[in-house]
C-alpha cells in the first residue's frame, strides 16, 4: 500500500525516490507542479501524514532506535531482543572477561535448559538414562553438576584454587550460594565466575565427548584444561 502511494506521489510531483526534500517542499509547503494536481487519494494521504522536513536543512538519516539518532549494533540488539525480568544470576554468566562458549553453556545451565538425558527421555527419546561420568546414577542437571562423584572431584579441585571449601549440594542450592558469594572486588568476582563457567563448560564437553566420541572420563585432564583456559 505504501509502495503504491509512494509511486503515485512521485508521479504527481514529477519527482523520483532519490530526490532531495527541497525539490518537493518549499517553506514547509508541498511544492506541486503548476500543471498537475494531485489525486484525491494522494492528497488525503498527505493531509493525514505529519511531515516536518526541517526547512532548507540538508537531508539526513536518523536512527530512531537511539536518542542520539546514530545507529549502533547495541541499540539494534536492544530493540529486537526479548525483554524480560532481570535474573539474579546474570553476573555469574555475563561479565567483562567472560568466554563466549563457556558463558553460553553456563546460561543454559542457569536456565536449566541443558539437554541432559532426563529431559530427552521426557521428550520421548529412548536411551540409557545413566550418567556417563559415573554410571550408577540417573543423569539430571542436579546430579551432573556438583552431585556426581566424578564431577565433584573436578569441582573440589577448582574451588580449592579459589580458597572455597564446601560440601556438595544440588545445583539449585549451589546457584543460590554462588549468587550471594559475589562479595569481593570486581576482579576477584570476575576471576571466580570465569573459573565457574569454564568448569561447567568442560564438564559438559567431557560428557558429550564420552557419548559421541567414546572418550574415557579423566578428571585430572579436565582440571588441566580449566587451568590452561583461565
Amino acid at each position: 500500500m505504501i509502495q503504491v502511494y509512494l509511486a503515485r506521489l512521485m508521479h504527481d510531483l514529477v519527482s523520483h525516490k532519490f530526490a532531495d526534500v527541497c525539490s518537493i517542499i518549499d517553506n514547509g509547503v508541498w511544492k506541486w507542479p503548476q500543471n498537475r494536481r494531485p489525486s484525491f487519494v494522494v492528497r488525503r494521504f498527505i493531509e493525514e501524514t505529519k511531515f516536518d522536513p526541517g526547512g532548507a536543512d540538508r537531508d539526513s538519516v536518523r536512527w530512531l532506535g537511539h536518542q542520539s539518532g546514530m545507529f549502533s549494533v547495541a541499540s539494534a540488539v536492544k530493540i529486537f531482543r526479548e525483554h524480560g525480568q532481570q535474573v539474579n544470576w546474570y553476573k555469574l554468566v555475563w561479565f567483562k572477561k567472560h568466554i563466549p562458549r563457556c558463558a553460553f553453556i553456563m546460561s543454559l545451565l542457569c536456565k536449566r535448559k541443558l539437554w541432559t538425558k532426563d529431559r530427552m527421555l521426557a521428550r520421548g527419546i529412548r536411551m540409557d538414562d545413566r550418567c556417563v561420568l559415573y554410571r550408577q546414577y540417573r543423569e539430571t542437571i542436579d546430579h551432573m553438576f556438583f552431585e556426581c562423584p566424578a564431577a565433584s572431584i573436578v569441582w573440589q579441585k577448582v574451588l580449592s584454587f579459589c580458597y572455597v571449601f564446601r560440601g556438595n549440594y544440588p545445583w539449585g542450592a549451589e546457584l543460590n550460594w554462588l549468587v550471594h558469594h559475589q562479595a569481593g572486588s570486581r576482579f576477584a568476582n570476575d576471576l571466580f565466575n570465569l573459573k565457574l563457567s569454564t568448569t561447567v563448560y568442560y564438564i559438559w564437553r567431557c560428557r558429550n565427548e564420552i557419548i559421541f566420541q567414546n572418550h574415557v572420563y579423566n578428571g585430572a585432564a579436565i582440571v588441566n584444561q580449566i587451568v590452561q583456559e583461565v
